[in-house]
């Protein structure tokens, strides 16, 4: 049987996006199964140019025949998915949605009129939806925004789509029910066991400090406010405690000024943007992870959290939909609740004064990473759900 012909776009890098770096990692599996040509909206750095056949995004309608699919990676972030999801429209194919809900990325997209976001709202709900949208945008605000994921089109009208977790794959079934949909997880980079260079921000710390780390995108969805609340509540009950807030933070959101109101510039430190390399030496430095998020999500999981499963951090995790499937000894699970901010301070603590739970957690979680998010098995996951959307469209004659 011919290998399947496969192409592929997504963000790339040096677009500073978590699903660039994510797929950059995923190619070389899959095109062990599968023959890939990589389309792209811009350069794409030299590790992914010498090994495949890089083609400009916009030729890619014109030469859509020569493949069996095309798979259309869609994230939140309209300036690196948005010619994507144009392609996705006019030649459907196989769709991972690396969440299931793409409010934020019609509600951003750079239409001053936001002109595609009123578009999908009345695809969605009819006039009723339109007006809907017509009030949004008047008053410059998203209301609701969690119960309208906006995914309807992109469902219904893909041969198949690849999300990663169960919460996610409801979400989808519950829209299209009729849809194709395969639950595979995030996978996790293979950490490398020798000891990590510390980043030169460790050196400005104390001997004997346990860093607690969060990482990536900076946002109030990240819950970084609790963290903060209960790492102020811990400030004399564990002095060799340091937060390190790692990645870029959101237009507006002004974490600097939560640590100065709550008298913790001593003891947090904002990190910015980290290249991919000095991301995974920071994943790997730290002693604690913490990845939060507020419930309702988009049926998403962290690529930030699989590094540090890979890396062996004992991590705390919020206990809603993907995050709460994860296994128990893997991860500690922290309820949403009044009592949110006593969990985290009490958890921090028992990691702290603990050295062994520490290393209990975090071997148990790179096992799971071993077992079950390594890229070989994701590749493979893939390429099997692609043969048997390939098989099901020959078999309806629709090839």
């Amino acid at each position: 049987m011919n290998r399947l012909a496969i192409a592929h776009l997504s963000p790339l890098p040096p677009q500073r996006s978590g699903i660039a770096a994510y797929c950059a990692a995923l190619l070389p599996h899959l095109a062990r199964h599968v023959a890939v040509t990589v389309y792209a909206s811009g350069p794409v750095e030299p590790a992914v140019a010498q090994q495949f056949n890089v083609r400009p995004l916009d030729t890619y309608q014109a030469e859509r025949a020569r493949y069996d699919f095309g798979l259309y990676h869609l994230g939140n972030h309209p300036a690196y998915h948005r010619h994507i999801y144009v392609a996705c429209l006019r030649q459907p194919g196989l769709v991972v949605l690396h969440e299931a809900d793409l409010f934020a990325f019609f509600w951003n997209w750079p239409d001053a009129a936001r002109a595609p976001f009123a578009r999908e709202m009345a695809y969605v709900g009819g006039l009723a939806g339109l007006q809907q949208a017509r009030n949004m945008i008047a008053n410059n605000r998203p209301v609701d925004a969690g119960s309208l994921p906006l995914i309807e089109r992109v469902a219904r009208i893909s041969l198949g789509l690849i999300v990663h977790t169960a919460a996610a794959r409801a979400r989808v079934l519950a829209i299209a029910p009729h849809a194709r949909v395969a639950q595979i997880p995030l996978a996790a980079p293979a950490s490398d066991s020798a000891p990590p260079d510390r980043p030169a921000l460790f050196n400005s710390f104390p001997p004997q400090t346990i860093v607690v780390g969060a990482l990536g995108y900076l946002a109030p969805s990240k819950r970084l406010e609790v963290l903060l609340r209960a790492v102020a509540q811990l400030r004399h009950a564990c002095p060799q405690l340091r937060v390190i807030l790692i990645g870029a933070a959101i237009d507006g959101y002004d974490l600097p000024a939560e640590i100065e109101r709550l008298g913790l510039g001593d003891l947090a430190h904002v990190a910015g943007y980290v290249g991919d390399a000095d991301f995974g030496a920071y994943a790997r430095a730290i002693d604690i992870g913490v990845n939060l998020r507020t419930a309702p999500t988009g049926g998403e999981m962290s690529a930030t959290l699989v590094h540090l499963l890979a890396a062996a951090r004992p991590t705390l995790v919020s206990n809603v939909e993907g995050f709460a499937a994860l296994p128990d000894d893997a991860v500690i699970k922290i309820n949403q609740d009044a009592a949110e901010v006593e969990q985290v301070a009490a958890a921090l603590q028992k990691l702290i004064e603990q050295p062994e739970l520490r290393r209990r957690y975090g071997s148990a979680a790179r096992r799971y990473a071993e077992s079950t998010l390594t890229f070989s098995r994701v590749a493979q996951a893939y390429a099997d759900f692609m043969s048997d959307c390939r098989a099901a469209i020959v078999k309806q004659g629709w090839a």
